[in-house]
């Protein structure tokens, strides 16, 4: 809540415990607001993705997702030049460029990272909610 920079915090956390007040009840449901979730993430950044898995109690989600250092450091690297390259293509950077091997290999540490983590979230929720897995 610190990082939204609101300016009426009052109005702000009445209309935020009447949109997610049921998490904190018993026998309510509601909708997580992934928007607020991850309205500081700018870039996926191997940074923000370990800052985003300790909200649920994942230290460090590239250690929780590998155990070899040199798997963990690949990863790490691999997603960090892909957002890099991303913002450079996108900010017309005319020297960046993106190869047929450069998409390969970053296509394959997403959906290597994507495929783990998913996994320790799940188990993360089942043991935050202590119930079964979700998925």
């Amino acid at each position: 809540m610190l990082e939204t920079d609101w300016v009426n915090r009052a109005s702000k956390l009445r209309e935020f415990m009447e949109l997610e007040g049921w998490l904190w009840s018993k026998g309510q449901s509601g909708v997580l607001d992934h928007k607020r979730l991850l309205t500081w993430m700018k870039a996926p950044t191997p940074t923000n993705l370990v800052r985003y898995y300790r909200h649920w109690e994942i230290e460090d989600i590239f250690s929780a997702i590998t155990r070899a250092a040199h798997t963990k450091t690949d990863l790490r690297l691999k997603l960090q030049e892909l957002v890099d390259k991303r913002n450079n293509i996108a900010h017309g950077d005319p020297n960046t460029e993106a190869t047929r091997s450069d998409v390969d290999g970053y296509r394959d540490a997403a959906l290597r990272f994507c495929e783990r983590s998913d996994r320790q979230l799940a188990r993360a929720l089942a043991r935050i909610l202590t119930c079964p897995q979700p998925w």
